[in-house]
C-alpha cells in the first residue's frame, strides 16, 4: 500500500484486524510475551492495542520502520494521533 500510494496510515490497515480487539495479548500462544514484569504491565492489552503501540513506536521491532528495514519512515501524524509512514524504498 505504501509503495503504491507513497504513504500508509494505521487507519488504512487496521480494519483487517479489528477482530484482534477481543484477543488479549497475554493469551497469544507461542508469542514471546517476555518476562513477568512485561506480562503484568500489559495484562489487559489486546493484540489490537499491541499492534497499534508497535505502529506508533519506530524503535519497536514489530513496528513498520524496523520490520521493513527502514523502507517505511515515520514523517507525520494523522487525525487519530497515529504515525503516518512514508515509503522511501529499500536501502542498498
Amino acid at each position: 500500500m505504501a509503495r503504491k500510494n507513497g504513504t500508509v496510515k494505521f487507519s488504512e490497515i487496521s480494519e483487517d484486524f479489528e477482530w484482534l480487539k477481543s484477543f488479549l495479548w497475554r493469551n497469544a500462544e507461542g508469542f514471546n510475551t517476555g518476562n513477568n514484569d512485561k506480562r503484568l504491565k500489559r495484562k489487559n492489552l489486546t493484540m489490537y492495542d499491541f499492534m497499534r503501540n508497535a505502529w506508533n513506536n519506530p524503535k519497536d521491532l514489530h513496528g513498520p520502520y524496523k520490520y521493513f528495514g527502514g523502507a517505511l519512515r515515520p514523517f507525520d501524524k494523522d487525525e487519530n494521533g497515529d504515525l503516518i509512514y512514508k515509503y522511501v524504498g529499500v536501502w542498498k
